[in-house]
């Protein structure tokens, strides 16, 4: 990959935090929403991180794939989870989505996936 998942979820973080610093008001919003939408509610907050994996590659960004595969496995999912929630994925978006599984693979080893 030329890329690592690592290098991705740093990319993404620095890339938001030009945002912010460009427009507080609009992230301020946004980290506000996005707090809102992961917190603890009927869903679990690792259920939601593992929604969020599988939506990733549905919608094939390999940014989010790393991203939330990194907050997914802080929270706790296993490798055996993610990958039901790959296979999952692959089922609703089918060869494409099986396409992108190598960077979801990389992030769980980057990660320290158990």
């Amino acid at each position: 990959m030329a890329e690592s998942s690592k290098d991705m979820v740093n990319d993404t973080g620095k890339t938001l935090q030009s945002l912010g610093e460009d427009s507080p008001e609009f992230m301020a919003s946004f980290g506000k929403f996005m707090a809102e939408a992961k917190k603890e509610g009927n869903i679990s907050p690792k259920v939601k991180e593992l929604i969020l994996v599988g939506m990733a590659l549905v919608l094939r960004c390999h940014y989010c794939v790393a991203f939330h595969a990194k907050d997914a496995i802080e929270k706790g999912v296993t490798k055996k989870e993610l990958v039901e929630v790959a296979a999952l994925a692959v089922m609703m978006g089918g060869g494409p989505v099986a396409t992108y599984l190598n960077y979801l693979y990389d992030a769980m080893e980057e990660f320290g996936a158990k």
